[in-house]
């Protein structure tokens, strides 16, 4: 049982499980050469996981065993998450976050669920999304974890900045990180809930008044 230069990684694998490569007469360089790269190839794919191509660069990867933590939605993660109770416990639980983790792209810093969501799995997970209208103020325990995260990883970095939210509820960890915006920066969120359409215009106009060459 040889491979041939049309068989793929799949073929390398059945051969190695019926034979072993030590059983396997290779008849051709091209074939020795074709193993070698098949090998090399599942090796990498065994320890790098490709990344957004809008946020890294092309070719950019990181190991799959090198997450910050495991998605908490999943009900088979929340027990790892037993010291912030209080937060988790507003969680609805959500099996398409199952299997999936959360990254910190090496270039940018910017923390990333991966594997990405798929379109059906989005679907499904905004269909029961009720949490838009449970968070009345800045002081709530969501924008000021996301504010502070933010505010630890531009320490020491010169403005101004444009900071872009896509999913801005009521735009409260933006209003929090208006004065990183000041003097020429931006604050720009997406977000299709029209029921935050409210709450979003009047803390942008609050951030506008409150910190001098904001849009």
């Amino acid at each position: 049982f040889c491979l041939k230069n049309h068989q793929t990684a799949f073929f390398l694998h059945l051969a190695v499980a019926l034979c072993g490569v030590s059983m396997c007469v290779l008849s051709k360089v091209e074939d020795v050469l074709l193993l070698v790269s098949i090998f090399l190839h599942a090796a990498a794919a065994e320890v790098c996981m490709d990344l957004p191509r809008c946020m890294e660069p092309a070719g950019t990867c990181i190991s799959p065993k090198d997450y910050i933590s495991p998605r908490a939605e999943c009900p088979e993660h929340r027990h790892l998450f037993s010291y912030d109770k209080r937060a988790v416990d507003k969680l609805t639980d959500h099996d398409e976050f199952c299997g999936k983790y959360v990254y910190r792209l090496p270039s940018t810093g910017v923390l990333v669920t991966l594997p990405p969501p798929t379109g059906e799995e989005l679907t499904k997970v905004y269909q029961d999304y009720d949490d838009q209208l449970a968070i009345p103020g800045p002081d709530h325990w969501r924008p000021v974890g996301q504010t502070k995260m933010v505010l630890e990883a531009m320490q020491g970095k010169p403005g101004p900045f444009t900071i872009v939210e896509i999913g801005c509820n009521r735009a409260w960890t933006l209003f929090s990180l208006r004065h990183l915006a000041g003097n020429g920066g931006k604050l720009i969120c997406f977000d299709p809930d029209p029921d935050g359409q409210p709450w979003r215009l009047e803390n942008f106009k609050k951030a506008e008044t409150d910190v001098s060459g904001l849009s």
